[in-house]
């Protein structure tokens, strides 16, 4: 029997949440998360994204640069979009933004 026919068998009570996952052992614990993990992107349809560990601060600058020169000036515009409104939120886009500025006096001498 495969997960999807499980899953068919299953009903609302099987996932009422309680799974006692602190009392699980190290390598059940792995076992739950990665069948959560396959459940969650079966279910979402979802491709697996792909981590990339970079060994400096230059590489991963050079592997943005270039996946940014593959996007379109759209898809770039609607990335900054989604980066803006995490900052800043909601109607980000219809906030006035004022600046304010303090000189030291020093600074002119």
């Amino acid at each position: 029997m495969d997960r999807e026919e499980i899953l068919n068998l299953c009903n609302d009570l099987d996932f009422d949440g309680h799974t006692e996952f602190e009392k699980l052992s190290p390598k059940k614990k792995l076992l739950w998360l990665s069948n959560t993990a396959y459940f969650v992107n079966k279910v979402k349809k979802q491709k697996v994204k792909q981590v990339k560990i970079f060994s400096c601060f230059e590489e991963e600058n050079e592997y943005e640069t270039q996946r940014q020169k593959k996007m379109t000036s759209k898809e770039r515009f609607e990335e900054f979009a989604v980066l803006q409104e995490r900052i800043w939120g909601p109607g980000w886009s219809e906030k006035k933004i004022s600046l304010t500025v303090a000189v030291d006096e020093e600074f002119f001498k």
